[in-house]
């Protein structure tokens, strides 16, 4: 479907009765207009977040809304990443159903550029130099991390990466300092090991964690792994796949030996929330989490329930009781090694008046004060600067408890390194799959080398086939 919706969308020719069309992926001849018209004009967005998240886009666009009188912004929730992101595909081959803007996963973003309907971010600062500063503000490390072949694709981002949340109570009673958090996957499994041997009351393993490919990706980029060829992508389409290194073994082996040993529960990749139940039930000590996730639990934990919306979540008297730490993900070689994660805005081609509106809208959204809500309401970590030193921020990173634990996951983030990016993976949701499936298998006890070289090979046919459909 994803490559039939490509197709379709950079066949296309552009639609006068809609606004529509396709865009040429090739930057060179790519515009963008960014004139209001005159009159008011309607555009949609499509995003996949929930709980504070979510509230807080939504109440940036009305605050838009209400700033001025040519623009109209509707905010459109379209259920999870996955579920977004087939949607978009689908409508690709019926431009006039796309959105104006899209807030897609950071890991479609060589799809999105070879998609023909996205106008790139380059192109609008071109056209609006003064509107587009911020885009000059970036942290190089996110600027690099969207960014293919010179073109900055994106106009918004929401970047996050992976941390922990540590039960200090539970570490106490292991003779363990609490609020130290390890540094390497080896340094948690002895944690976890010392755990495991207080013999804790209520806890079935010290860890608990998705089995997220996120998890590895992270973990292979913040050692300088490769997973796709030519550059992780980034110097030519990606053609093969690097999956079947060293680290990978390492990583897998690591994940396999702590669940033989009653050290890790493992949760399936999707939208449950099993792994914060584990863990504010008391049965693990630690959770592997996506940093996203602060603002609403720490939202809770304080009985600010307003915007937290997740069936089944903890209760605010259920987390109180627990003395909740956050700290680094721990790496292969030390913590806080990762790429930049999360997710990122794009303005979808139309009309000059929409594709103008929808460029007004992320000007907007891009200003001060709309990024400072981003970061302590929408719980990312900041994309420059400038928002990073700004006095709400900084206030905030040092009296509030959300504030604090993003505070902590956002160290590192402007030395990360500009020059080693994560991949760029144009079929990402089936690699995604095989990227599940080899973590399910080794979770499930497969010898891990046999594995990961089926599911190495696998990916190597996907990224050719891609190449082939987009003529790289």
């Amino acid at each position: 479907m994803l490559l039939a919706s490509l197709g379709a969308a950079c066949g296309g020719s552009s639609d006068d009765a809609t606004g529509r069309g396709s865009t040429d992926p090739g930057t060179d001849t790519a515009t963008c207009a960014t004139d209001l018209a005159d009159g008011p004009t309607e555009i949609t967005v499509w995003h996949p977040y929930n709980t504070l998240t979510k509230t807080t886009l939504e109440s940036i666009a009305e605050a838009y809304n209400a700033s001025q009188t040519k623009v109209h912004v509707d905010v459109e929730a379209q259920g999870n990443t996955i579920e977004l992101q087939k949607k978009f595909d689908e409508m690709m081959a019926t431009p006039d159903q796309l959105p104006d803007v899209v807030f897609t996963e950071d890991t479609n973003l060589q799809f999105m550029s070879d998609s023909g309907v996205v106008v790139p971010a380059s192109a609008c600062q071109s056209s609006d130099e003064s509107g587009g500063r911020y885009l000059d503000g970036l942290f190089p490390a996110v600027t690099a991390a969207y960014t293919v072949q010179g073109t900055l694709w994106p106009a918004a981002f929401s970047v996050s990466t992976l941390m922990m949340y540590a039960n200090n109570a539970q570490l106490r009673a292991a003779g363990l300092e609490p609020g130290v958090f390890p540094e390497t996957l080896d340094e948690l499994r002895t944690m976890s090991e010392k755990i495991k041997a207080a013999n804790l009351p209520g806890v079935k393993a010290p860890l608990v964690m998705k089995l997220d490919p996120w998890v590895l990706e992270t973990l292979l980029t913040g050692s300088g792994q490769l997973i796709v060829n030519h550059g992780n992508g980034r110097d030519e389409l990606a053609s093969a796949s690097e999956l079947d290194n060293r680290s990978s073994v390492e990583v897998l082996e690591w994940i396999q030996g702590m669940v033989d040993d009653g050290l890790l529960t493992t949760i399936p990749y999707g939208d449950s929330i099993d792994d914060f139940l584990a863990f504010s039930q008391g049965n693990s000590s630690f959770i592997i989490s996506g940093q996203r996730s602060i603002t609403t639990v720490a939202a809770v934990m304080d009985g600010q329930t307003q915007g937290v919306d997740i069936a089944g979540a903890p209760s605010s008297d259920v987390l109180q009781k627990l003395d909740i730490e956050a700290g680094l993900f721990p790496g292969l070689e030390e913590a806080g090694r990762s790429g930049v994660s999360g997710s990122a805005g794009y303005v979808v081609g139309g009309s000059d008046a929409r594709t103008a509106a929808a460029w007004d809208f992320m000007k907007f959204f891009n200003a001060l004060p709309q990024q400072q809500r981003w970061v302590l309401e929408g719980s990312y970590v900041p994309s420059s600067q400038a928002v990073l030193d700004s006095p709400e921020v900084q206030k905030a990173f040092t009296t509030t408890r959300g504030g604090r634990w993003t505070a902590t996951v956002s160290e590192g983030i402007a030395e990360l390194d500009p020059d080693f990016p994560g991949p760029l993976v144009g079929p990402y949701g089936e690699y995604r799959d095989r990227l599940n499936r080899l973590l399910d298998e080794v979770g499930a006890g497969a010898e891990v080398r046999p594995a990961l070289t089926a599911a190495s090979d696998d990916i190597t046919d996907l990224l050719r086939s891609y190449r082939s459909e987009v003529g790289g």
